[in-house]
């Protein structure tokens, strides 16, 4: 079963999209983990980049192996004219699986882009898990990245990005002070 769109928040289902349309762009037919390891690693005003930064990651770094990847899939030229790859790969659908069930183990009532890459890390024959255990970083080591950066913030509503920016700035003010 599919995750229900209005599991996620507006920045995940943002990063699907985005990831759908990196696929279409490419001429690939499925929609494949490396489009969401980079649609996330693109995004503007995310936790994610922050997130990476934290455990010492090169992003830029992780970008440029997202985007060899993608290179390597199998691409149709022409295309039938049918909107596009809607189909997404055996990794993604396992992705978005755990991504669901790692938000509701943190107590969180919608997905968000965070779930969407401790999963992508923890899922077995994704370019993200590669590329972050070669770095020496596995699925925990993000996820206690992560609750350093939440703090102790949960994702009640569809957009908690801005709460964290929110909470980002004030720290930084008050250790400025």
């Amino acid at each position: 079963a599919m995750i229900s769109p209005d599991r996620l928040t507006l920045k995940a289902a943002e990063a699907l999209q985005q990831a759908q349309a990196l696929a279409n762009a490419r001429g690939n037919p499925v929609v494949n983990d490396a489009h969401l390891f980079l649609a996330l690693l693109e995004q503007d005003e995310g936790i994610v980049v922050p997130v990476l930064q934290k455990t010492g990651l090169n992003v830029t770094e992780l970008k440029e192996e997202a985007g060899r990847e993608i290179e390597r899939l199998p691409s149709q030229s022409g295309g039938d004219g049918g909107g596009g790859a809607t189909t997404l790969s055996r990794e993604l659908t396992a992705t978005l699986d755990a991504a669901d069930k790692l938000a509701r183990e943190m107590g969180d009532a919608y997905v968000s882009t965070e779930h969407l890459l401790v999963a992508l890390a923890g899922t077995r024959g994704t370019a993200a898990r590669a590329a972050l255990s070669q770095r020496g970083i596995d699925a925990d080591r993000l996820r206690q990245a992560l609750e350093s950066v939440r703090g102790s913030h949960r994702v009640t509503d569809q957009e908690p990005e801005q709460k964290y920016q929110a909470l980002q700035r004030l720290t930084r003010d008050l250790t400025e002070l």
